[in-house]
């Protein structure tokens, strides 16, 4: 198989990370006038993830996130999901019903539907023995190679969303509004935080989470030692 013209005028691969690659739209054209200058003056564009499959490699996606695939790809026994395939657990926190993550191997590329956000990566080993949170809405993939455990966050509202907890060596490629540089820092140690839900984008496994409801909207309320990566602009 030989694919062509993946890389055009328009198109280019602009990070990678392991077997992950970023593919970026760098033209706004497909959009009205008005509107694509207004996406090129904030930087927002099409980027969509690729990832290869050398054939020694398993990777688990968002579900119904693929939008094309080439080579000999299959899913791996127990799509059920990453509750079953990484180390038995992530489930969901309240009662709706846990996303499943199908995990895919064997050779040759797939890429997933195109987002307007920015691709970042993460390496799990980095984040310690507690691993890495983040909002699901934000997961793009990961490698087989990461385990994950359940989390049960204290929820004050009714919280339809959840959390996945990961922890491990393997890449994490995840969404964001905004680029790795711009995003804060905050290194807790035996403290409190407290922050708009919409703004975090991961923290330390370790860390105790629970959501709840103030004058300010949805809160994020992290407690215990750990980092949290957040983006404190207005979007």
């Amino acid at each position: 198989m030989k694919l062509s013209h993946l890389e055009t005028n328009n198109r280019k691969f602009s990070d990678s990370h392991g077997h992950y690659y970023v593919l970026d739209y760098l033209s706004n054209a497909d959009f009205d006038p008005q509107t694509a200058y207004y996406m090129d003056k904030a930087d927002k564009h099409r980027r969509q993830l690729v990832l290869e499959f050398s054939g020694n490699n398993q990777a688990a996606i968002q579900q119904g996130n693929m939008q094309w695939m080439a080579g000999r790809i299959h899913p791996e026994s127990g799509i059920q999901g990453m509750s079953d395939l990484l180390g038995k657990a992530v489930k969901n926190t309240v009662a709706k019903p846990q996303k499943s993550k199908p995990i895919y191997g064997g050779i040759g590329l797939m890429a997933l539907k195109p987002t307007l956000d920015h691709i970042l990566f993460f390496e799990g080993s980095e984040w310690g023995i507690g691993g890495i949170g983040i909002k699901d809405e934000v997961f793009l993939a990961c490698d087989g190679t990461l385990q994950s455990r359940p989390t049960k966050p204290q929820n004050t509202v009714n919280d339809p969303e959840y959390t996945l907890i990961l922890y491990g060596s393997g890449t994490i490629a995840v969404k964001c509004p905004v680029q790795r540089e711009e995003l804060a820092e905050v290194t807790l140690n035996g403290d409190e935080l407290r922050i708009s839900e919409a703004k975090a984008i991961c923290w330390s496994g370790s860390l105790e989470t629970a959501t709840t409801t103030s004058t300010e909207g949805k809160v994020l309320v992290l407690r215990g030692s750990g980092k949290v990566l957040y983006y404190p602009a207005s979007i």
